[in-house]
């Protein structure tokens, strides 16, 4: 984005889910750049915004979680707003949950004065019976204080409006500086910095951890007695009963697990027909595609990998990952849009933390079950390295959206015969084991080659909210299912390819036989074994592998119904033990080339890429060792 002439810089700061990108596109019109701050990869939205014929530049700066053990876009934001580089500030608060915002509110107020409080959502607070005495919070805070809604187009001439007269210098304010207690302040003044250079080298700083805790610890019950003073709250929200659920130690649990059901239920319901019309759609053309290369006097050979290899693989892979991803993400997104992914994170938060890493890693694993590049990438929310690093050598353990649909298979041909509240059950199921391995895997992984002390998980919850299911939705979709659709297609064009010339030259059939002792061990056979070494590239196109090396096909293919893939599996040895070991197996294994490029990427390291890939199947061999030898000992 080319820089404009513009008469002041406006930058926007709060938490996360607190309104500020709604915000942003209400004052800039939806002129939006998002670009990244020098010599960073954290990403900073810009636009201008017109008030009174006068242009100003507006930045839309990450959320901040937390200042005790911040991540990297936490630290940036916070450097920009300490760095004073901008002639207004707009710190964004959520009205139903006001404490939260007024704890980063007091920390920012030490650092600048020229800022003004945006208290957003005030039609959900009215809603849920709450009401702010603005005129009160602005004499305590000494800053502007707005209330209203980022819904609302009226809010942005009132929000421009008081930004004008901030940079204007005609509504100055005053720098807040909470009192700490006296040990506090001594530890303080023992720097010899000023104030904000004091603040900013410590968030900054990974030592004086207990200091930091002792300063968010007070800077929250200022903000507690503050809310207290400011705000009438009647009790008849259904917000808090829900709150009551998901937050509760004993409901929780139970409650996030009906949730992953039906999820789970939705997403194999709903995607079985759509996958059935794009193969039967991409079959439909496969003839005329066929028909114009011979047209084109195109060789046997190379027509073969064109048809038969590339877009057979391809198609396959689409009518696979398409239908569930763009099930899954809306509802996905939604979990995390309403609240309900932070509690989930909340709830967690022990398990991890025993295992020797913290709640946040609950996050980035639920993340990992649309695509474990997602999961992988979104591990920078998580501040220690250490920590990091465990959540990213564990995140492929977590099934993503390629594996599901073998999975989904696997169980309704052999255990579920069907049946989809059983298909639905036993996929919550495996998705509980891979938790519990992901588990065992950091705890493994915190007591050996990563050793160390866990660091203080500081969750903010945000408040339950209604959302726009059709706004999230296409928002879920046009992010994350495009990017990784086409990932997926780049990375199994040329899979398909070499599929189908080592098969065509007979040079698979030698292989299969070399790895079906080992096979055998894991309750597999060396084609089903041959076929996952195959997939790497793709986790969609495990299964037609197997069946074109199974039919002997020369050709990658895709069952036409369950009752064919039954048919086809079942004459070549498959039963309920082959299918539980197949699933083991699909969750604990390498991640495909994909999510290893993105490893390699996020840790810059080719050891720590090579142990994400040894990790997780080692357990696989271990795991399904133990249930073979279980159906054999119950067999005999």
């Amino acid at each position: 984005m080319q820089n404009k002439p513009h008469s002041g810089k406006i930058v926007l700061a709060g938490n996360p889910n607190v309104g500020k990108s709604t915000l942003f596109n209400l004052l800039t019109g939806k002129k939006v750049h998002t670009g990244n701050w020098s010599g960073k990869t954290v990403s900073v939205s810009q636009g201008y915004g017109v008030h009174n014929k006068t242009t100003y530049l507006i930045e839309d700066i990450p959320g901040i979680s937390s200042l005790t053990s911040p991540s990297a876009e936490e630290l940036a934001a916070f450097k920009s707003i300490a760095s004073n580089n901008y002639d207004c500030l707009i710190i964004v608060a959520d009205a139903t949950a006001l404490q939260r915002s007024l704890a980063l509110t007091l920390r920012i107020l030490e650092l600048t004065k020229r800022c003004m409080l945006f208290v957003n959502l005030s039609d959900e607070a009215e809603k849920q019976h709450i009401t702010i005495d603005i005129n009160k919070l602005s004499f305590i805070l000494g800053i502007p204080v707005v209330f209203s809604t980022a819904r609302k187009k009226s809010c942005a001439r009132l929000v421009m409006s008081v930004a004008e007269s901030i940079i204007n210098g005609s509504c100055p304010g005053t720098v807040f500086t909470p009192l700490y207690p006296p040990s506090t302040e001594n530890a303080l003044s023992a720097f010899s910095y000023d104030r904000p250079e004091t603040l900013l080298r410590l968030c900054l700083s990974e030592a004086n951890l207990p200091l930091k805790v002792e300063m968010a610890l007070h800077t929250a019950s200022l903000a507690t007695k503050i809310e207290n003073l400011c705000t009438k709250k009647e009790n008849k929200s259904k917000k808090r009963v829900l709150d009551r659920i998901f937050s509760s130690p004993f409901l929780g649990i139970p409650a996030m697990l009906l949730l992953l059901f039906a999820i789970l239920y939705l997403t194999v319901a709903a995607s079985n027909y759509p996958s059935m019309l794009l193969s039967q759609f991409f079959a439909f053309l496969k003839a005329p595609l066929i028909a114009l290369l011979g047209q084109l006097n195109m060789p046997h050979l190379l027509s073969g990998v064109l048809i038969e290899g590339v877009y057979s693989t391809t198609s396959t892979v689409v009518a696979v990952m398409l239908p569930p991803m763009a099930i899954f993400f809306p509802l996905f997104a939604l979990l995390e849009e309403g609240g309900i992914l932070p509690r989930i994170a909340f709830n967690l938060d022990t398990a991890f933390k025993y295992c020797g890493s913290c709640g946040k890693q609950a996050l980035t694993t639920c993340m990992g079950l649309g695509c474990n590049c997602v999961g992988v990438t979104n591990s920078a929310i998580i501040a220690s390295k250490r920590e990091r690093l465990i959540a990213i050598l564990t995140n492929s353990i977590t099934p993503c959206n390629g594996r599901f649909g073998a999975i989904i298979a696997s169980v309704s041909i052999f255990l579920s015969q069907g049946n989809g509240l059983l298909t639905a059950l036993y996929m919550a199921l495996a998705l509980v084991f891979s938790f519990f391995v992901t588990l065992l895997a950091s705890y493994l992984l915190s007591k050996t080659v990563l050793k160390g002390e866990s660091e203080p998980f500081v969750l903010e919850l945000p408040s339950f909210r209604r959302v726009n299911f059709v706004k999230v939705a296409v928002s879920a979709l046009t992010k994350n299912t495009p990017q990784i659709l086409l990932r997926a297609m780049a990375v199994s064009a040329p899979v398909g390819a070499l599929i189908y010339l080592t098969n065509h030259f007979n040079l698979l059939s030698p292989v299969t036989q070399l790895l079906n002792p080992f096979a055998t061990l894991l309750g597999l056979d060396g084609i089903t074994l041959l076929s996952f070494i195959l997939a790497f590239p793709a986790n969609e196109i495990v299964f037609p592998i197997a069946l074109m090396l199974y039919t002997k096909s020369g050709t990658m293919i895709e069952a036409a119904s369950l009752t064919t893939l039954q048919s086809v599996l079942s004459s070549n040895g498959w039963g309920a033990q082959t299918a539980v070991c197949f699933i083991i197996f699909s969750l604990l294994h390498w991640p495909c080339s994909t999510t290893l490029l993105t490893i390699k990427k996020e840790t810059g390291s080719l050891k720590w890429t090579v142990a994400s890939i040894i990790l997780p199947l080692l357990l696989g061999v271990v795991f399904c060792i133990i249930f073979n030898a279980i159906f054999l000992f119950f067999k005999v």
